[in-house]
């Protein structure tokens, strides 16, 4: 009966877990290792569907533009 009462909730908590340490990593690399990191990333992007993709490059391009 448990089961259908189920909703993600420990699922989604490890989600933001993983991202919260994901981004200390980040703030933590050196200029190499963070456009090393990048460059690995992007090269997974085709995986994602064409809709995130866009997005992504758009996002990626207004934050070169402001830099």
């Amino acid at each position: 009966m448990k089961a259908l009462y189920w909703n993600g909730g420990a699922k989604l908590t490890a989600w933001r877990l993983i991202h919260d340490v994901e981004r200390l990593v980040v703030n933590a690399m050196t200029t190499p290792h963070l456009k090393a990191w990048l460059h690995r990333t992007l090269g997974d992007l085709p995986e994602f569907p064409l809709v995130c993709q866009v997005a992504w490059k758009k996002n990626r391009s207004r934050k070169r533009e402001g830099m």
